[in-house]
């Protein structure tokens, strides 16, 4: 967030401005609908002085990496935003700024491209940088996104990056990120299908991750409804950072040389003891993701025992022919999916070993707190149970007297309300170590 005297962004023409408020806004728009918007809001940043926009269809299927053989439905939902309404909260002021997205759309030049007319209200949330009231990233980190949720759970918490924590209520979020009234009603459903899914997607395809934790509405209460959810907004690194500073005029004179990090050093030098600064001229000339990949290919091919004469000349030769193209990457995502499965198995293994004596304790606990009347029906219930089946006497009767423990144990089961996975949760997060499950994989919430 920009604060009263900074300076501004670079005006990139892939970076959206929105102001504050968009990112609190609610509307229904699908997934492709959200990001022509996004594109709208782009090209009105700039040319601000333009009354309609050229929005390419094949060009921009192609940038959101959706097939472009029919474009109909994309035309069809480009022509419904011009009666879909945004609702923008005015917080400083009060109330709320209602607008359809476009105020005309027209296709041209045999479906070539649309030229679209910006609802003249909307225009400042996208051109005029308000004192500390705008955020802005580079597109591509919402063309990449493919869930809906997913493209607005960025936005809101790109509007709060600053801050880098906000709280807001479980109702409220869900109006933002435009979860219908009847959709994942259950919070197990919502937290699985639109939470979880973003944070995955957020932290594998854009320059933002988010961990999360949720607040009861009686905090001692695990069965209690979540009422807020608190963000923890992390940069991600995935995408080039933008500065205010203004780029210097091109000056290529000689090939670039960058010192090569400790990493790449120690990789070569399984090898060969390379001088650092050939290193460095294969890093100017092809960047230091490139060389990475030959070095790992490289260290493979050496382990297996094919022997490499000359590492610099390897490298070369491998960096002109784009061999090992994304091998680094290839390497880290496997290594991050070891770690995982390692991880997931560790946590699995707690989980075994003392879920049963948590179960007995957290279910004797249930048991003690219920109220008296429904600790009746539930000793009416038993002794129906106990008179059916004879055999239960021996487990819930101390001679003529109920077996107050086990009474109390068996209460507290049929009590309880939490899934399995839940109950897992809860153990651990009494342990000191909360963990969370993703992708059917437990991890440690960091």
């Amino acid at each position: 967030m920009t604060k009263k005297g900074e300076n501004r962004p670079i005006e990139s023409e892939q970076l959206v401005i929105l102001k504050n408020a968009v990112a609190m806004a609610k509307y229904d728009l699908s997934r492709n609908q959200q990001k022509v918007f996004l594109e709208v809001a782009m090209m009105a940043k700039n040319q601000p002085d333009e009354k309609f926009y050229k929005l390419y269809i094949r060009e921009f299927l192609k940038n959101i990496n959706v097939s472009s053989n029919d474009t109909a439905d994309l035309k069809r939902e480009i022509e419904e935003m011009r009666s879909i309404t945004i609702h923008i909260p005015k917080t400083k002021r009060g109330g709320e700024l209602k607008a359809n997205f476009f105020a005309s759309v027209e296709i041209f030049e045999g479906n070539r491209y649309v030229e679209i007319e910006l609802s003249e209200k909307l225009k400042p949330y996208f051109i005029e940088i308000a004192e500390g009231d705008f955020f802005h990233y580079q597109i591509e980190n919402t063309r990449v996104l493919k869930s809906n949720h997913s493209i607005r759970m960025y936005l809101y918490l790109k509007a709060w990056r600053w801050t880098g924590r906000v709280v807001i209520r479980y109702d409220e979020l869900r109006g933002i990120l435009g979860v219908k009234e009847g959709d994942y009603k259950l919070f197990g459903d919502f937290k699985k299908r639109v939470l979880d899914k973003a944070q995955l997607e957020l932290a594998a395809k854009t320059d933002l991750s988010f961990t999360y934790t949720l607040i009861r509405e009686r905090a001692n209460n695990p069965n209690s409804p979540v009422h807020k959810i608190a963000f923890t907004i992390l940069d991600n690194g995935k995408t080039p950072a933008i500065t205010s500073q203004q780029p210097e005029a091109p000056q290529i004179v000689i090939p670039l040389s960058i010192a090569p990090d400790e990493e790449l050093v120690n990789l070569a030098h399984q090898i060969e003891k390379i001088a650092p600064e050939e290193l460095g001229s294969l890093i100017g000339s092809y960047g230091r993701e490139r060389v990475h990949d030959v070095l790992v290919l490289a260290t493979e091919e050496h382990g297996r025992g094919n022997r490499i004469r000359s590492l610099a000349a390897y490298l070369h030769n491998a960096l002109r022919n784009n061999s090992a193209q994304g091998k680094s990457s290839q390497g880290k995502k496997k290594s991050e999916q070891q770690r995982i499965l390692l991880e997931h198995r560790e946590i699995e293994s707690l989980i075994s070993k003392g879920i049963t004596a948590f179960k007995g304790l957290y279910y004797r606990r249930l048991g003690e707190s219920a109220t008296q009347p429904v600790l009746d029906t539930f000793c009416d219930t038993m002794d129906q149970e106990m008179r059916l089946n004879p055999a239960l006497k021996k487990i819930y009767l101390s001679g003529a007297d109920y077996n107050t423990d086990a009474m109390r144990l068996e209460l507290g089961r049929r009590l309880n309300q939490q899934t399995e996975d839940e109950l897992a949760c809860t153990y651990l997060a009494s342990c000191g170590k909360p963990i969370q499950r993703i992708s059917g994989f437990w991890q440690y919430i960091r």
